[in-house]
């Protein structure tokens, strides 16, 4: 037998703040009901009296008074009242304030109305009773309670009832507040999860759907495409990079055989006696040579790197910026130019200090190849945040807008204000690939004064 399952219909964020609007509004109906009952149930019961109790019987208890049949401590506890003799002296009261006796005397004193006071508005009677006293007679249109303890320990019915609907309305705002917030609060639970895995790259694991609000569905679902299109790029990048890897081998190992046939005979002909323009021939044949050697290093060293784990040791910064000043020194000193080295602070850092160490130097001897003679290089080197960050400038003709933005590319060399003869473009890709292993990046950028290479590297793995 076929079952079939109701699936549940979502809602879009209009309609949700709809719902919302009108869950709050069956509330207030309800409580309002609620309160209706309270109240009609009270009033059956005998607790309270109804709020014209004091007009119905005013006339009654006046002629009560006249009559003598009354006497004012007699009257009812829903009236107030004060006693005056015909000096105007108070004879007797229930409990009125001081304030409240002396406008009840201007008033019986100047024949005048009686202002009524907040929140209900009160009505006087004025007795002469049997006695020749007279008698002021104060009542209002509030439902007074018919308990002692009741009038005694609550505030007013309607001041309590509002007070009733003033909670019960708060409340219920509260409550239908969190369900809605909830579901909202669910949904962005869902958005943040899925946006930290394709931000931790787990790109393998499909992103769930379920949610309340169809806004958010479909968020997902194209976060998901997303993230399915970038499995996919990354996977073929990462098949690129390899075959480029084992193209760049293959490439190493197969010159490597010619390279040293020419290098060979190259020597045995420099042996040879040979005439001034044949010997420059055979040494510049040499001179490529060694630097096709020295390519060839390079490309090998890349792929090594590549192939290796990421084996970090910690190492005092200060003894290995010494390192690299030595370095820069050297560098900088048989081209006759000015290297300034920043004090650094000491501090342990956990990096792969030998490759590091050969990406300094890669940076150095570019800024020393594009600097004139009598220029200037500076070496710098802080930590902030666990971050370690490298610097060096120097005080050449700077990098053009072309070189900023691909200068870390494999192979890529400047033709414009960095040539140099026999710059592979190798330096600042292996540099690239140095940081990349620290989780870190490079930066390239131009001074007023020359170039600048900044490379950053994590501290932390």
């Amino acid at each position: 037998m076929e079952v079939f399952h109701l699936k549940k219909k979502k809602l879009t964020l209009t309609s949700l703040f709809w719902h919302y609007l009108v869950a709050v509004g069956i509330s207030f109906v309800c409580i309002l009901g609620m309160l209706a009952s309270l109240f009609v149930w009270m009033l059956s019961a005998g607790l309270i009296f109804p709020a014209n109790t004091a007009e119905l019987q005013a006339d009654k208890l006046e002629q009560l008074l006249v009559s003598g049949d009354l006497v004012p401590n007699e009257i009812p506890f829903y009236y107030r009242w004060i006693c005056f003799d015909e000096a105007g002296q108070i004879t007797a009261q229930s409990d009125f304030s001081q304030h409240r006796q002396d406008l009840l005397y201007e008033a019986v004193r100047t024949h005048t109305k009686v202002m009524s006071d907040f929140p209900f508005g009160q009505y006087h009677r004025f007795i002469r009773c049997a006695d020749g006293t007279l008698c002021v007679v104060q009542y209002d249109f509030s439902i007074p309670y018919t308990v002692p303890w009741m009038r005694h320990y609550l505030p007013d019915f309607q001041l309590l009832l509002l007070l009733i609907l003033m909670l019960a309305v708060v409340f219920s705002i509260i409550f239908w507040t969190k369900k809605y917030a909830h579901k909202l609060h669910n949904d962005a639970t869902a958005l943040q999860s899925a946006t930290q895995a394709i931000m931790d790259r787990r790109l393998d694991i499909p992103l769930q759907y379920q949610t309340n609000v169809c806004e958010f569905e479909e968020l997902l679902k194209a976060m998901d495409l997303l993230r399915s299109s970038l499995a996919a790029s990354l996977h073929d990048q990462w098949n690129m990079e390899e075959q480029r890897t084992r193209e760049i081998a293959a490439l190493a190992h197969d010159l490597k055989t010619p390279l040293t046939v020419i290098s060979g005979n190259s020597e045995l002909l420099a042996e040879d006696a040979l005439d001034e323009g044949q010997r420059k021939n055979v040494e510049a044949i040499l001179r490529n040579a060694e630097r096709m050697q020295s390519y060839l290093s390079q490309l090998r060293l890349v792929v090594a790197q590549q192939n290796q784990p990421v084996t970090r040791h910690t190492v005092e910064l200060e003894t290995l910026f010494a390192e690299w000043t030595s370095i820069g020194e050297e560098l900088c000193a048989a081209k006759q130019i000015r290297f300034i080295a920043a004090s650094t602070p000491q501090k342990s850092c956990n990096i792969e200090a030998e490759n590091v160490t050969r990406a300094v130097q890669n940076l150095l001897d570019n800024a020393v190849r594009y600097t004139p003679q009598g220029g200037e290089v500076q070496l710098c080197a802080s930590v902030k945040d666990s971050t370690l960050c490298i610097s060096v400038k120097d005080s050449g003709p700077g990098f053009t807008k072309e070189a900023m933005a691909r200068g870390c590319e494999a192979f890529y060399t400047e033709d414009q204000s960095r040539q140099s003869a026999g710059h592979m473009g190798m330096g600042l890709y292996n540099v690239q690939h140095i940081a990349h292993r620290h989780q870190g990046k490079v930066t390239i950028s131009n001074t007023e004064t020359g170039g600048m290479v900044t490379m950053q590297l994590q501290l932390t793995e």
